[in-house]
């Protein structure tokens, strides 16, 4: 969660490796706030738009 907090987002892949487990359970979450255009995904990483800059609390609660 405060990976979003970077510029660059969230590296998927990343979060796997350093916490020894796998993000699946996320990417519904994370594909959700993508249509909501919260996110945009590039790559294996998600990061905030400049909505979900605005709306980063939204963001936020989802993985609360």
């Amino acid at each position: 969660m405060l990976g979003f907090r970077l510029l660059e987002g969230v590296d998927i892949a990343e979060f796997e490796r350093l916490f020894k487990k796998k993000a699946d359970a996320y990417i519904p979450g994370l594909e959700k706030l993508t249509r909501k255009g919260y996110l945009i995904r590039q790559g294996g990483n998600f990061r905030l738009t400049k909505k979900g800059i605005d709306f980063a609390n939204q963001v936020f609660i989802e993985f609360v």
